[in-house]
């Protein structure tokens, strides 16, 4: 996850507008925004 860097994560999957990006880029992709928030936790943990 670390890896990823500031990348923008994005599901791309046309069957889902809500998760994904609804495979146009018209979705919401909350999934993509969720890893990015834990990606943002995990990079300001002391763990």
């Amino acid at each position: 996850m670390l890896a990823t860097g500031d990348a923008i994560i994005i599901e791309h999957t046309q069957n889902d507008a809500y998760w994904a990006d609804g495979g146009d880029g018209s979705g919401k992709n909350k999934l993509g925004l969720l890893l990015m928030q834990v990606r943002e936790e995990l990079k300001n943990s002391s763990l």
